[in-house]
């Protein structure tokens, strides 16, 4: 799934910094997509497995347990149709 979705994957990101309460473990892959056509990619490579998924926004209020999590889907594009 990672090969399949290229530069949008980080490995073991740190999410504490990406919260508002700067607490938590990290994601085991960290998927950024950037616009729709992204959005698509994803969707489809993470609908074939069974791995667990967190889509998130902002991360405000957002509490992450120090184990971390598996696939968190962060939603943080510039593309304004998005949005």
């Amino acid at each position: 799934m990672a090969a399949a979705l290229g530069p949008m994957v980080g490995h073991d990101v740190p999410l504490a910094d990406r919260t508002t309460y700067r607490v938590g473990g990290s994601a085991a892959l960290l998927v950024s997509p950037t616009g729709i056509d992204d959005l698509v990619v994803v969707a489809s490579a993470l609908g074939s497995t069974s791995v667990p998924v967190l889509v998130v926004g902002r991360g405000s209020n957002l509490l992450v347990a120090d184990a971390g999590f598996g696939v968190w889907w962060w939603c943080s594009t510039k593309d304004s149709t998005t949005s």
